[in-house]
This record gives structure tokens, C-alpha cells and sequence, in this order.
């Protein structure tokens, strides 16, 4: 386990006087946080049916897709991270059989695979699941994570009817010119297209 920091003193068992540091942990193999008692020599455990030598096993810690992996999940699950706001505070998660597991997610994701590609959710709406994720050249990922999410909003209502990727491709699917609905998001006008815009 690995410290992430100190939350106090507890009792070790109920009804014992002996007291031990409580602190907050993270699991070196599937990331989850809990707060547990520890010593100063504890040993590098895990909490989760793999252990540090499965994760050895399939010979890919340290590769980069191993860290690809590895950042995936801090973007959904640590709200230090700088790109949280973008995943995880907008609700994205990682899909249970890949937030455990590299091998489940390198079993998935192995194809097609090159040191050139990084990963990309086909809507940037959904979470990062086999069907909604696939390889592209990081440049194009670098454009698409350049543009921002795009909120369609009734203008009667105000109710959310939809989060577009881009005001571009919002504008190219409704026929609406991005520019105005660009100048919504910036208050620049009240409404575009007959719907009121927001990043």
C-alpha cells in the first residue's frame, strides 16, 4: 500500500486499548483509496485478488501502454490530477473490467496497438468502455481535446438536451453557424439557432 497521508490514531480492534495511526491508502494495483490502521514497516500489499507479482507476470509494467492505462484512471479518479475536471468531474469512470485489471484491458485494447497511438473515446460524453475507445495518431487527439464539450440547452426551459463534442460539429449537425453559437458560450449573444449554448 502506499500512504497518500495520515488521518489520525485509532484503536486496533474493538474494545482494545492499543493505539495505531489511521491513514489513507492507495492500492499499488488497482488504485482504489481506503483508509486503514498501519506500522511504519509495513510491507507493499495489495487489496484486490492481484497481487504484485500477477502484475509482474504479464512482463508490461513501465511499458507505455502500461502508463496509458495507469493515466486513464487518474484522470477519472483523483481530483489533484490537472485534467480531472475534464473526466472525472464531468462523471467519466473507467469500466470495472479495466479499472482492476491491465491484462482485461490489454486483452481488450491490444489490437491495432502502436507507440505511435494513444487512446480516445469516440464520444467524449461516455466512459472509457471497449466499445466506445480506439487508437488514433496523438496529434488527433491533441485537436480533439483542444475543443470544447458544447452544451445545448432549451431556450424556453433551459433544460439540457444535449452535449455536443465541438460548437463545430454541433453547428454541421443542426446547420447552425458555429460562430454564433461560439458567441453564445461567451455571452457574447443570448441564444443561437433557437437554443441557448454553454461550455
Amino acid at each position: 500500500m502506499r500512504l497518500i497521508k495520515e488521518t489520525g490514531m485509532g484503536f486496533l480492534k474493538e474494545n482494545s486499548q492499543q493505539k495505531v495511526r489511521i491513514g489513507l491508502f492507495e492500492c499499488p494495483a488497482c488504485h482504489k483509496i481506503m483508509e486503514r490502521a498501519y506500522h511504519a514497516g509495513m510491507r507493499q500489499q495489495t487489496c484486490c485478488t492481484i497481487t504484485n507479482r500477477q502484475l509482474e507476470l504479464h512482463g508490461m509494467v513501465g511499458t507505455r501502454v502500461y502508463k496509458i492505462w495507469q493515466n486513464m484512471k487518474t484522470r477519472c479518479y483523483y481530483p489533484s490530477h490537472k485534467s480531472y475536471k475534464n473526466y472525472g468531474g464531468k462523471g467519466i469512470i473507467v469500466c470495472p473490467e479495466w479499472k482492476d485489471s491491465f491484462h482485461n484491458f490489454w486483452e481488450d485494447m491490444r489490437e491495432g496497438y502502436d507507440d505511435c497511438l494513444t487512446i480516445d473515446r469516440r464520444d467524449s460524453t461516455k466512459n472509457y468502455v471497449k466499445s466506445n475507445c480506439r487508437w488514433i495518431p496523438l496529434a488527433e487527439n491533441s485537436g480533439r481535446s483542444r475543443a470544447k464539450q458544447t452544451i445545448q440547452l432549451s431556450k424556453e426551459t433551459g433544460i439540457l438536451i444535449k452535449i455536443w463534442p465541438s460548437a463545430r460539429i454541433a453547428g454541421l449537425e443542426l446547420n447552425i453557424d458555429p460562430s454564433s453559437i461560439a458567441k453564445v458560450c461567451k455571452g457574447h449573444k443570448k441564444s443561437a439557432g433557437g437554443f441557448i449554448w454553454q461550455n
